[in-house]
């Protein structure tokens, strides 16, 4: 498929061309009157050039839009994951599934030495109940036998975010029938069903697909204004002047010194390559680092907390003022309630287990101990007996001991929480993991290959992100000393909380 600006110069240049044939046809119905003929002439023109000014200036725009963007890191979605992983199947003995909280949470890099398994992050942004589900079923047919799928999910996802189920992983025609069942609308499946029509594997990742969607240019005006408005506020922060003797104790050598300890830090870490690392800016302010490994996990690297916690604070006026008209019971979505009970469903009986593990947001969103322990009774009096009597281990890791500096907005955990939670987290699992070895019988196996076999999925996020439909919007990186293509996307994602920290999911 052409450029997206191609396009926009073929659908500039289209109406000039038809008024000029129009004029021409008017024009020859004139020709016994010279002063006609003559008078139409300059009107093409002018036609012309109204049309042609006004999309100049769009590629004008785009041209500054796509040379301001940063480079997207990680894989574009969660069905690039999935992809991946079963191409690789075999290497791995534990996934861990579910939004944006466990994909930040979750570094089989920290976890795999404590567990002795082979692990793999799966989790994505804006990747809710109705998408994990078909993500199930596929890692269903690839997972091999004795599996362990660790699915994380917290009262949040029990209600919708937006109207749309999003477009994280393809929903599918063949399961638009049980959503239909479950109580979602039609309307709410549109977009996703827009964007993957009756999905196939070997029609994506085999055949390639074109690079820009139905769903895309639906989504069109609303990704231009958020760039716009990105690309704005780096342009005003270029122009602001330096003014080092305002700068609040030093912040920006303190910044920028914990910057270089973190870089240095990534550096040496061989799960990470310097294409999957970036800095996160907030109107030219800079204030994290950004690192995707090669286990599927985010992390965040807070640089200037003071940052993070004046932006939670903020949050937590506009929740106080959104929760006064809430029941005093936290109610689940009927559509929601179905969905997650579908996924039980979908693990019954199967030869890969199924451990469902609770997540919780940051403290100060639950605004009052009341408020907490109204979320707490949902899940311990109806979440957890449900999954057990459906005979799947449910697991929860004390987040009582978590505070609001363990978060980098309001759910997503950052570099000083993943560290407390990890532990945790593997002391929860340890029971299911030995069982999982007893039953495969391979108590003896090399542990040594966990990273080896993990390292794959860079190459193979490559390969799937740079099909040969797709080769124009590729870019060179460099990783590891040699230059490589990794496919730039920024899929469409839902609005982020208002207060604009963190990521969408």
């Amino acid at each position: 498929m052409p450029p997206l600006s191609a396009l926009i110069a073929a659908a500039g240049l289209a109406p000039a061309y038809a008024a000029w044939l129009v004029l021409e046809w008017r024009r020859g119905r004139n020709r016994g009157s010279p002063a006609e003929g003559a008078r139409l002439r300059p009107l093409i023109g002018r036609y012309a050039l109204a049309f042609a000014f006004p999309f100049a200036l769009l590629l004008i725009v785009l041209a500054q839009w796509q040379a301001g963007e940063p480079p997207s890191i990680g894989p574009a979605n969660a069905l690039e994951k999935v992809a991946a992983y079963r191409q690789h199947a075999s290497d791995f003995d534990l996934l861990f599934v579910g939004d944006s909280r466990a994909y930040c949470a979750m570094h089989p890099e920290r976890l795999d030495p404590l567990l002795g398994v082979r692990s793999l992050n799966l989790a994505h942004w804006a990747h809710w109940f109705p998408t994990q589900y078909p993500q199930m079923q596929h890692i269903l047919e690839a997972a091999p036998p004795e599996t362990l799928v660790v699915w994380s999910v917290g009262y949040q996802n029990f209600r919708p975010v937006h109207a749309s189920v999003g477009t994280a992983y393809p929903i599918g025609r063949s399961n638009e029938a049980r959503y239909l069942s479950w109580g979602f609308s039609p309307e709410s499946l549109r977009e996703n069903l827009a964007e993957y029509g009756d999905f196939d594997w070997a029609e994506r990742f085999e055949r390639g697909r074109p690079s820009f969607t139905l769903g895309d240019w639906l989504d069109l005006p609303g990704r231009l204004r958020a760039r716009l408005d990105r690309w704005s506020e780096r342009r005003i922060a270029a122009w602001r002047p330096a003014r080092a003797g305002l700068d609040p104790a030093g912040r920006e050598q303190r910044v920028r010194r914990l910057l270089e300890q973190a870089l240095e830090e990534v550096r040496r870490d061989p799960a990470v390559r310097q294409s999957e690392v970036r800095t996160e800016n907030d109107g030219g302010r800079l204030t994290s680092l950004a690192v995707v490994r090669a286990g599927g996990g985010y992390e965040r690297i807070e640089l200037d907390p003071d940052f993070f916690r004046m932006k939670q604070r903020e949050h937590a006026a506009e929740l106080a003022r959104a929760a006064e008209d809430e029941p005093k019971e936290f109610e689940p979505d009927p559509a929601y309630w179905n969905n997650f009970a579908g996924v039980l469903d979908l693990f019954a009986g199967q030869p890969v287990r199924l451990i469902v593990n609770e997540m919780a947001e940051a403290p100060y969103t639950a605004l009052s101990p009341e408020r907490r322990a109204r979320f707490e009774r949902f899940m311990a009096s109806r979440v957890r007996p449900f999954v057990e009597s459906r005979g799947f281990p449910y697991v929860r890791v004390p987040w009582e001991t978590f505070t609001d500096e363990d978060y980098f907005d309001y759910n997503h955990l950052n570099r000083r929480g993943i560290e407390k939670f990890t532990p945790l987290l593997a002391e929860a699992l340890r029971p299911y993991t030995l069982q999982a070895e007893d039953r495969r019988g391979q108590g003896t196996r090399d542990k040594g290959s966990s990273f080896s076999s993990r390292s794959v999925m860079y190459e193979a996020w490559d390969s799937l992100r740079c099909d040969r439909e797709k080769q124009d919007r590729c870019e060179p990186r460099r990783a590891r000393g040699k230059p490589t293509k990794v496919f730039i996307r920024i899929p469409p994602c839902p609005p982020c909380p208002p207060h604009g920290i963190g990521h969408c999911g």
